[in-house]
Protein backbone atom coordinates (compact mmCIF):
# COMPACT_ATOMS: atom_id res chain seq x y z
CA UNK A 1 0.00 0.00 0.00
CA UNK A 2 2.94 2.30 0.72
CA UNK A 3 4.46 1.74 -2.27
CA UNK A 4 1.15 2.37 -4.29
CA UNK A 5 0.76 5.94 -2.67
CA UNK A 6 4.16 6.78 -3.45
CA UNK A 7 3.69 5.80 -6.87
CA UNK A 8 0.52 7.75 -7.10
CA UNK A 9 2.27 10.51 -5.76
CA UNK A 10 4.75 10.97 -8.44
CA UNK A 11 2.31 10.18 -11.55
CA UNK A 12 -0.02 13.67 -10.32
CA UNK A 13 3.29 15.85 -9.29
CA UNK A 14 4.71 14.58 -13.17
CA UNK A 15 1.44 15.23 -14.43
CA UNK A 16 1.20 19.01 -12.89
CA UNK A 17 5.08 19.47 -13.69
CA UNK A 18 4.26 18.79 -17.54
CA UNK A 19 1.24 20.63 -17.61
CA UNK A 20 2.76 23.78 -16.07
CA UNK A 21 5.97 23.12 -18.04
CA UNK A 22 4.13 22.79 -21.50
CA UNK A 23 1.81 26.01 -20.61
CA UNK A 24 4.17 27.88 -23.37
CA UNK A 25 5.15 25.50 -25.64
CA UNK A 26 3.57 25.53 -29.01
CA UNK A 27 0.36 23.42 -28.68
CA UNK A 28 0.05 22.99 -33.04
CA UNK A 29 1.09 24.83 -36.05
CA UNK A 30 -1.16 26.60 -38.77
CA UNK A 31 -0.87 25.03 -42.42
CA UNK A 32 -2.43 24.80 -45.38
CA UNK A 33 -2.77 22.27 -48.12
CA UNK A 34 -0.26 22.76 -50.96
CA UNK A 35 -2.87 23.05 -54.21
CA UNK A 36 -2.36 23.77 -57.51
CA UNK A 37 -3.10 27.58 -59.07
CA UNK A 38 -2.94 30.21 -61.78
CA UNK A 39 -0.92 33.10 -60.37
CA UNK A 40 -0.95 36.63 -61.83
CA UNK A 41 1.38 39.03 -60.72
CA UNK A 42 -0.14 42.45 -61.30
CA UNK A 43 1.16 46.11 -61.06
CA UNK A 44 -1.26 48.28 -59.42
CA UNK A 45 -1.57 52.25 -60.65
CA UNK A 46 -3.93 54.92 -60.44
CA UNK A 47 -4.91 56.96 -63.46
CA UNK A 48 -7.90 58.97 -64.96
CA UNK A 49 -10.17 58.15 -67.90
CA UNK A 50 -10.10 60.04 -71.23
CA UNK A 51 -10.61 60.11 -74.64
CA UNK A 52 -8.11 58.85 -77.30
CA UNK A 53 -8.41 62.22 -79.26
CA UNK A 54 -9.84 66.06 -78.17
CA UNK A 55 -9.94 68.47 -80.55
CA UNK A 56 -10.10 71.88 -79.83
CA UNK A 57 -12.40 74.20 -81.97
CA UNK A 58 -12.05 78.07 -81.46
CA UNK A 59 -14.34 80.78 -82.75
CA UNK A 60 -13.11 81.11 -86.92
CA UNK A 61 -13.45 84.64 -86.92
CA UNK A 62 -14.38 87.41 -84.65
CA UNK A 63 -17.93 87.93 -83.59
CA UNK A 64 -20.94 87.27 -81.71
CA UNK A 65 -22.40 83.67 -80.62
CA UNK A 66 -26.43 83.75 -81.78
CA UNK A 67 -27.17 80.48 -81.69
CA UNK A 68 -25.63 77.29 -79.72
CA UNK A 69 -27.01 74.30 -81.73
CA UNK A 70 -25.12 71.18 -80.04
CA UNK A 71 -24.95 70.37 -76.17
CA UNK A 72 -22.27 68.20 -74.15
CA UNK A 73 -22.90 64.52 -74.66
CA UNK A 74 -23.82 65.11 -78.34
CA UNK A 75 -22.56 62.72 -81.11
CA UNK A 76 -21.88 65.24 -84.22
CA UNK A 77 -20.59 64.15 -87.34
CA UNK A 78 -18.28 66.04 -89.53
CA UNK A 79 -19.27 69.29 -91.08
CA UNK A 80 -22.48 69.72 -88.58
CA UNK A 81 -23.02 72.98 -87.20
CA UNK A 82 -21.97 73.23 -83.79
CA UNK A 83 -22.75 77.44 -83.49
CA UNK A 84 -24.19 80.45 -85.31
CA UNK A 85 -22.04 83.71 -85.08
CA UNK A 86 -23.87 86.81 -85.72
CA UNK A 87 -23.61 87.02 -89.62
CA UNK A 88 -25.28 90.67 -90.22
CA UNK A 89 -22.09 92.30 -90.95
CA UNK A 90 -21.07 89.25 -92.93
CA UNK A 91 -23.83 89.63 -94.95
CA UNK A 92 -24.21 93.54 -95.75
CA UNK A 93 -20.24 92.75 -96.96
CA UNK A 94 -21.83 90.10 -99.08
CA UNK A 95 -24.44 92.05 -100.51
CA UNK A 96 -22.10 95.04 -101.22
CA UNK A 97 -19.64 93.06 -102.81
CA UNK A 98 -21.97 91.41 -105.14
CA UNK A 99 -23.19 95.04 -106.03
CA UNK A 100 -19.67 95.86 -106.87
CA UNK A 101 -19.12 92.71 -109.26
CA UNK A 102 -22.46 93.10 -111.18
CA UNK A 103 -21.05 96.96 -111.61
CA UNK A 104 -17.90 95.27 -113.17
CA UNK A 105 -19.64 92.71 -115.16
CA UNK A 106 -21.76 95.18 -116.83
CA UNK A 107 -18.49 97.58 -117.62
CA UNK A 108 -16.42 94.59 -118.73
CA UNK A 109 -19.81 93.82 -121.36
CA UNK A 110 -19.71 97.84 -122.84
CA UNK A 111 -15.86 97.60 -122.99
CA UNK A 112 -15.93 94.58 -124.79
CA UNK A 113 -18.99 95.84 -126.98
CA UNK A 114 -17.01 98.93 -127.60
CA UNK A 115 -14.03 96.93 -129.01
CA UNK A 116 -16.50 94.97 -131.10
CA UNK A 117 -17.20 98.57 -132.81
CA UNK A 118 -13.74 99.97 -132.88
CA UNK A 119 -12.92 96.34 -134.43
CA UNK A 120 -15.06 96.37 -137.06
CA UNK A 121 -14.23 100.38 -137.69
CA UNK A 122 -10.59 99.62 -138.22
CA UNK A 123 -11.13 96.92 -141.31
CA UNK A 124 -13.53 99.09 -142.75
CA UNK A 125 -10.96 101.66 -142.57
CA UNK A 126 -8.52 99.37 -144.01
CA UNK A 127 -10.63 98.26 -146.48
CA UNK A 128 -11.44 101.62 -147.60
CA UNK A 129 -7.62 103.06 -147.96
CA UNK A 130 -6.75 100.20 -149.85
CA UNK A 131 -8.95 101.56 -152.63
CA UNK A 132 -7.69 105.14 -151.99
CA UNK A 133 -11.03 106.06 -150.48
CA UNK A 134 -9.64 106.85 -146.62
CA UNK A 135 -6.53 109.02 -146.03
CA UNK A 136 -3.70 107.47 -143.70
CA UNK A 137 -4.87 109.91 -140.79
CA UNK A 138 -8.43 107.87 -140.91
CA UNK A 139 -6.96 104.60 -140.86
CA UNK A 140 -4.44 105.52 -137.83
CA UNK A 141 -7.28 107.80 -136.12
CA UNK A 142 -9.00 103.72 -136.21
CA UNK A 143 -6.21 101.97 -134.87
CA UNK A 144 -6.02 104.23 -132.26
CA UNK A 145 -9.82 104.25 -131.21
CA UNK A 146 -9.29 100.33 -131.23
CA UNK A 147 -6.22 100.33 -129.09
CA UNK A 148 -8.02 102.50 -126.76
CA UNK A 149 -10.93 99.68 -126.59
CA UNK A 150 -8.71 96.92 -125.94
CA UNK A 151 -6.92 98.42 -122.61
CA UNK A 152 -10.79 99.95 -121.40
CA UNK A 153 -11.74 96.07 -122.41
CA UNK A 154 -8.65 95.16 -120.19
CA UNK A 155 -9.07 97.42 -117.14
CA UNK A 156 -12.96 96.43 -117.32
CA UNK A 157 -11.93 92.74 -116.77
CA UNK A 158 -9.49 93.70 -114.15
CA UNK A 159 -11.94 95.18 -112.19
CA UNK A 160 -13.98 92.74 -112.43
CA UNK A 161 -11.61 90.11 -111.28
CA UNK A 162 -11.40 93.14 -108.23
CA UNK A 163 -14.94 92.57 -107.05
CA UNK A 164 -14.80 88.87 -107.87
CA UNK A 165 -12.78 88.44 -105.33
CA UNK A 166 -13.95 90.71 -102.84
CA UNK A 167 -17.18 88.63 -103.23
CA UNK A 168 -15.33 85.73 -102.86
CA UNK A 169 -13.40 87.50 -99.71
CA UNK A 170 -16.91 87.95 -97.91
CA UNK A 171 -19.03 84.67 -98.61
CA UNK A 172 -15.56 83.32 -96.87
CA UNK A 173 -16.26 85.96 -94.21
CA UNK A 174 -19.65 84.66 -94.20
CA UNK A 175 -19.12 81.26 -94.50
CA UNK A 176 -16.84 81.89 -91.10
CA UNK A 177 -19.51 82.76 -89.01
CA UNK A 178 -20.93 79.06 -88.66
CA UNK A 179 -18.75 76.70 -86.95
CA UNK A 180 -18.74 73.52 -88.14
CA UNK A 181 -17.46 69.79 -86.47
CA UNK A 182 -13.83 69.29 -88.21
CA UNK A 183 -14.75 65.19 -87.84
CA UNK A 184 -17.13 62.67 -86.27
CA UNK A 185 -16.84 63.25 -82.63
CA UNK A 186 -18.80 63.76 -79.24
CA UNK A 187 -19.24 67.10 -77.43
CA UNK A 188 -17.19 67.24 -74.52
CA UNK A 189 -17.41 71.15 -73.80
CA UNK A 190 -19.53 73.70 -75.56
CA UNK A 191 -20.88 77.44 -74.83
CA UNK A 192 -23.12 78.26 -72.05
CA UNK A 193 -25.13 81.26 -73.37
CA UNK A 194 -25.18 82.98 -76.45
CA UNK A 195 -24.20 86.76 -76.71
CA UNK A 196 -21.04 86.44 -76.20
CA UNK A 197 -18.22 88.34 -77.81
CA UNK A 198 -15.97 85.60 -79.73
CA UNK A 199 -12.21 85.95 -81.74
CA UNK A 200 -10.12 82.86 -82.88
CA UNK A 201 -7.71 83.93 -80.18
CA UNK A 202 -9.83 83.65 -77.28
CA UNK A 203 -9.22 80.08 -77.26
CA UNK A 204 -11.37 76.90 -77.28
CA UNK A 205 -15.02 77.60 -78.08
CA UNK A 206 -16.18 73.93 -78.47
CA UNK A 207 -13.98 70.40 -77.29
CA UNK A 208 -14.67 67.65 -79.18
CA UNK A 209 -13.51 64.00 -78.34
CA UNK A 210 -13.20 60.84 -80.55
CA UNK A 211 -16.01 58.42 -80.46
CA UNK A 212 -16.94 57.30 -76.13
CA UNK A 213 -16.73 53.60 -77.45
CA UNK A 214 -13.10 53.55 -76.87
CA UNK A 215 -11.74 55.11 -74.08
CA UNK A 216 -7.84 56.13 -72.83
CA UNK A 217 -6.50 56.07 -69.34
CA UNK A 218 -3.15 57.16 -68.65
CA UNK A 219 -1.67 55.77 -65.41
CA UNK A 220 1.80 56.37 -63.65
CA UNK A 221 3.77 53.23 -63.33
CA UNK A 222 7.04 53.47 -60.59
CA UNK A 223 9.80 52.38 -61.94
CA UNK A 224 10.46 49.61 -59.92
CA UNK A 225 7.55 47.87 -61.81
CA UNK A 226 7.55 49.49 -65.72
CA UNK A 227 10.11 46.89 -67.08
CA UNK A 228 7.55 44.54 -66.53
CA UNK A 229 5.12 46.51 -68.24
CA UNK A 230 4.49 45.69 -71.91
CA UNK A 231 2.23 46.89 -74.89
CA UNK A 232 -0.31 44.47 -75.24
CA UNK A 233 -0.95 43.36 -71.86
CA UNK A 234 -4.41 42.69 -70.26
CA UNK A 235 -5.51 44.79 -67.19
CA UNK A 236 -8.91 45.44 -64.98
CA UNK A 237 -9.48 48.74 -63.73
CA UNK A 238 -12.21 49.82 -61.52
CA UNK A 239 -13.77 53.49 -61.16
CA UNK A 240 -15.53 54.68 -58.06
CA UNK A 241 -18.91 55.49 -60.35
CA UNK A 242 -19.16 51.39 -60.13
CA UNK A 243 -17.93 50.15 -57.08
CA UNK A 244 -17.55 46.28 -57.11
CA UNK A 245 -17.43 46.16 -61.04
CA UNK A 246 -14.12 45.60 -62.75
CA UNK A 247 -13.54 46.73 -66.43
CA UNK A 248 -11.07 45.04 -69.08
CA UNK A 249 -8.55 47.32 -70.75
CA UNK A 250 -5.15 46.84 -72.78
CA UNK A 251 -2.00 48.45 -72.66
CA UNK A 252 -1.37 50.25 -75.18
CA UNK A 253 1.66 52.26 -74.97
CA UNK A 254 4.59 52.64 -72.84
CA UNK A 255 6.66 56.39 -72.64
CA UNK A 256 10.24 56.04 -72.18
CA UNK A 257 9.79 59.88 -70.94
CA UNK A 258 10.47 59.67 -66.94
CA UNK A 259 8.17 61.88 -64.66
CA UNK A 260 9.61 63.34 -61.76
CA UNK A 261 7.79 64.07 -58.41
CA UNK A 262 10.56 65.00 -55.48
CA UNK A 263 12.09 61.55 -54.92
CA UNK A 264 9.46 59.76 -56.93
CA UNK A 265 10.02 59.06 -60.65
CA UNK A 266 7.40 57.25 -62.76
CA UNK A 267 6.60 56.88 -66.19
CA UNK A 268 3.39 57.28 -68.16
CA UNK A 269 1.63 54.10 -69.61
CA UNK A 270 -0.97 54.54 -71.85
CA UNK A 271 -4.08 51.92 -71.84
CA UNK A 272 -6.89 51.22 -73.77
CA UNK A 273 -10.57 49.68 -72.70
CA UNK A 274 -13.76 49.30 -74.68
CA UNK A 275 -17.13 51.25 -73.89
CA UNK A 276 -19.64 50.15 -76.28
CA UNK A 277 -22.51 51.37 -73.36
CA UNK A 278 -21.25 54.19 -72.56
CA UNK A 279 -20.67 53.82 -68.79
CA UNK A 280 -17.63 55.71 -68.78
CA UNK A 281 -16.88 59.19 -68.93
CA UNK A 282 -13.47 61.30 -69.35
CA UNK A 283 -11.97 62.45 -65.79
CA UNK A 284 -13.22 59.76 -64.13
CA UNK A 285 -10.68 57.98 -61.43
CA UNK A 286 -9.14 54.55 -62.50
CA UNK A 287 -7.39 52.07 -60.20
CA UNK A 288 -5.79 49.30 -62.41
CA UNK A 289 -4.33 46.05 -62.31
CA UNK A 290 -1.88 45.63 -64.92
CA UNK A 291 -1.52 41.28 -65.95
CA UNK A 292 2.37 41.38 -66.17
CA UNK A 293 3.01 37.58 -65.98
CA UNK A 294 0.67 34.75 -65.70
CA UNK A 295 1.52 30.99 -64.75
CA UNK A 296 -0.96 28.33 -65.07
CA UNK A 297 -1.73 25.10 -62.96
CA UNK A 298 1.57 25.50 -61.00
CA UNK A 299 2.71 23.99 -57.23
CA UNK A 300 1.25 27.16 -55.20
CA UNK A 301 1.99 27.98 -51.28
CA UNK A 302 1.12 30.78 -49.52
CA UNK A 303 3.80 33.52 -49.03
CA UNK A 304 3.68 32.96 -45.81
CA UNK A 305 4.98 29.54 -45.77
CA UNK A 306 7.79 30.42 -47.32
CA UNK A 307 8.69 33.11 -44.74
CA UNK A 308 8.17 30.70 -41.62
CA UNK A 309 11.01 29.68 -39.68
CA UNK A 310 10.77 27.39 -36.92
CA UNK A 311 11.94 28.86 -33.49
CA UNK A 312 13.79 26.07 -32.46
CA UNK A 313 15.93 26.50 -36.00
CA UNK A 314 17.31 29.76 -35.77
CA UNK A 315 17.87 32.17 -38.37
CA UNK A 316 18.08 32.03 -42.21
CA UNK A 317 18.66 29.03 -43.78
CA UNK A 318 22.17 28.41 -45.61
CA UNK A 319 20.66 28.65 -49.25
CA UNK A 320 18.82 32.03 -48.26
CA UNK A 321 15.47 33.38 -47.46
CA UNK A 322 12.35 31.73 -49.04
CA UNK A 323 13.91 28.67 -49.94
CA UNK A 324 12.31 26.29 -48.41
CA UNK A 325 8.76 25.32 -47.04
CA UNK A 326 8.45 23.16 -44.03
CA UNK A 327 5.56 19.97 -44.45
CA UNK A 328 4.02 18.79 -41.25
CA UNK A 329 4.64 15.09 -40.66
CA UNK A 330 3.22 12.73 -37.90
CA UNK A 331 3.73 13.94 -34.34
CA UNK A 332 4.17 17.74 -35.11
CA UNK A 333 7.39 16.53 -37.00
CA UNK A 334 8.70 19.01 -39.65
CA UNK A 335 10.39 18.24 -42.28
CA UNK A 336 12.18 20.65 -44.97
CA UNK A 337 11.67 20.93 -48.44
CA UNK A 338 14.19 22.77 -50.31
CA UNK A 339 12.01 25.07 -53.31
CA UNK A 340 12.44 27.50 -56.03
CA UNK A 341 10.13 30.20 -55.82
CA UNK A 342 8.53 31.33 -58.58
CA UNK A 343 5.50 34.03 -59.18
CA UNK A 344 3.66 35.97 -56.54
CA UNK A 345 0.48 37.73 -56.46
CA UNK A 346 1.29 38.59 -52.74
CA UNK A 347 -1.09 36.14 -50.93
CA UNK A 348 0.03 32.92 -53.07
CA UNK A 349 3.85 31.71 -54.72
CA UNK A 350 4.43 29.62 -57.02
CA UNK A 351 7.32 26.74 -56.06
CA UNK A 352 9.34 24.04 -57.74
CA UNK A 353 11.05 21.84 -55.52
CA UNK A 354 14.87 21.33 -55.63
CA UNK A 355 16.99 18.12 -54.90
CA UNK A 356 15.50 14.80 -54.45
CA UNK A 357 12.68 16.06 -52.21
CA UNK A 358 9.43 15.97 -53.61
CA UNK A 359 6.33 18.15 -52.43
CA UNK A 360 2.60 16.93 -53.84
CA UNK A 361 -1.03 18.82 -54.07
CA UNK A 362 -2.73 18.20 -50.72
CA UNK A 363 0.75 18.03 -48.81
CA UNK A 364 0.34 20.09 -45.35
CA UNK A 365 2.72 23.01 -45.31
CA UNK A 366 3.26 25.23 -42.19
CA UNK A 367 2.27 29.05 -42.19
CA UNK A 368 2.08 29.44 -38.65
CA UNK A 369 2.75 28.49 -35.01
CA UNK A 370 -0.52 28.64 -32.53
CA UNK A 371 0.50 28.68 -28.99
CA UNK A 372 -2.11 27.88 -26.00
CA UNK A 373 -1.18 31.49 -24.37
CA UNK A 374 -3.49 33.11 -27.45
CA UNK A 375 -6.73 31.34 -27.42
CA UNK A 376 -8.45 34.08 -28.75
CA UNK A 377 -5.84 35.65 -31.54
CA UNK A 378 -7.92 35.86 -34.87
CA UNK A 379 -4.82 34.09 -36.27
CA UNK A 380 -1.47 32.37 -35.45
CA UNK A 381 1.50 33.35 -34.24
CA UNK A 382 4.00 33.62 -37.18
CA UNK A 383 7.60 34.12 -37.29
CA UNK A 384 8.22 35.56 -40.70
CA UNK A 385 11.83 34.91 -40.84
CA UNK A 386 14.05 37.61 -42.71
CA UNK A 387 13.75 38.41 -46.63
Amino acid sequence: MLWAAVAATLVGTAAICWALLGRSAPSGYRTEAVSRRTIVRQVEALGHLDVPRRIEVPAPAPGTIARILVEPGQSVHKGDLLAQLDETTASLALGAARGSLEVGESRMAEARVALEATTDARARTERLAERGLASEADLQAARAAEAKARTALRSARAERGVTASAVASARLQKALTAVRAPADAVVLVAPDHVGAAVTPEGGRLFVLGSTLDVMRIAVSVAEADVAAVQPGQSATFSVPAFPGRAFQARVAHVSPESQRDRAAVTYEVTLEASNPRRLLFPGMTANVLIDVARVDDVLAVREAALRFSPRRVGTVHEDGPRARVWRLRARSRLEPIAVTPGISDGAYTEIRPRGETTIAPGDAVVIGVLTPDEPKRSGPGVSLGRR
